[in-house]
């Protein structure tokens, strides 16, 4: 997540890259990345888009293991919780949106709706895309699904991004 925030940093250092202007967003893996970018570091993306994001790590099996080691011992569940954006919802300050399809055999859908309760109990305001029958790889379940997700994240881009603002190199 640092990591991230430092490549961004970077961007905007070099003058690439307009501060008010940075979004984030990923699926899967990269989807936790999202959440935990926005949850522990409110205020410096614009906007992120999490898609199928594995927000419960000790539900990320077998990959989270690779990582991580198994989820037992002294320090589960302490270790997981700290990676898992489900414990960090109440960081949430910029625009979210989740994709997530209800027949995810990766990511439980089940884990999106358990975030999706505690961001609600906290007030904290996001948008959901739910894609009825899509797995995982939500943007390849079918063509008119795939446009309709699409289209829905670039409009939730586009409105917090502010594409139309930005001076084109010409100028």
């Amino acid at each position: 997540i640092d990591d991230l925030q430092d490549g961004a940093q970077f961007m905007i250092n070099q003058g690439y890259a307009d501060p008010a202007r940075i979004g984030i967003w990923g699926s899967s893996y990269g989807g936790l990345m999202t959440l935990m970018s926005l949850f522990t570091k409110p205020g410096f993306y614009a906007a992120g888009v999490a898609g199928a994001p594995a927000s419960n790590v000790a539900h990320a099996y077998p990959e989270q293991e690779w990582i991580m080691g198994p989820p037992s011992g002294r320090d589960f569940p302490a270790r997981y919780q700290r990676q898992s954006a489900l414990y960090h919802t109440d960081g949430l300050r910029d625009p979210l949106m989740i994709i997530h399809g209800t027949r995810d055999e990766v990511v439980l859908y089940a884990d999106t709706m358990a975030m999706a309760q505690r961001m609600i109990a906290q007030d904290r305001m996001f948008e959901l895309v739910t894609l009825p029958g899509a797995n995982h790889p939500w943007d390849t379940e079918n063509l008119p699904q795939t446009r309709f997700a699409y289209t829905r994240l670039v409009r939730f881009l586009d409105l917090y991004l502010h594409p139309a603002a930005a001076v084109s190199p010409a100028q």
